[in-house]
């Protein structure tokens, strides 16, 4: 018999084309519930969440990167992903990626879409890098940096289960051969 978290994760797949249907609030509380239960270095769990519903908002979060955050104004909610850099230097890019991750698998175990969508480096239009528009447009204290914007909908496309990479090339026993 497959295991459940097995199935999960070859089945979780990006989507960027979602339905009208809004996700109820206590399904997002669950999705965002289960970033907050993802380790961090030293359990020091300083990353911040912003919820965003409202269309226009969701708009503005789709403009924050010239391509291919467009999908984004369709979803039926997003979610800013930071982390405090001063209190774990070292990890809070991973340990904020880890909570997207965890999101990302609640959403998909409910019948939920989403996708990671990279915000740390590009940059917005006006020149200023991508992630320092999120923070001055959704008013995010300078302590916190933007690791990414995730965007969560009911799928309105069908995507088949993840394959494997090649076993064979990409892993290694022992050293590199």
């Amino acid at each position: 018999m497959r295991k459940l978290f097995q199935n999960l994760i070859e089945k979780r797949r990006s989507y960027r084309k979602y339905t009208d249907e809004k996700v109820s609030k206590e399904d997002i509380e669950k999705i965002v519930k289960a970033g907050l239960l993802a380790p961090a270095g030293k359990n020091n769990k300083h990353w911040e969440f912003i919820v965003v519903q409202k269309p226009d908002l969701l708009k503005k979060l789709s403009n924050a990167k010239p391509v291919s955050a467009e999908f984004i104004s369709e979803a039926s909610f997003a979610v800013i992903v930071c982390g405090d850099s001063t209190i774990n230097p070292n990890t809070w890019i991973e340990d904020a990626t880890i909570a997207a991750t965890y999101m990302q698998l609640q959403s998909e175990e409910m019948g939920i879409g989403s996708c990671w969508v990279h915000m740390r480096t590009p940059t917005h239009e006006s020149g200023i890098m991508s992630c320092e528009f999120i923070k001055s447009e959704f008013n995010i204290p300078q302590y916190l940096s933007v690791e990414c914007v995730l965007s969560f909908g009911y799928p309105n496309e069908t995507r088949e289960a993840r394959e494997y990479g090649d076993f064979n090339k990409q892993v290694h026993f022992e050293t590199y051969e």
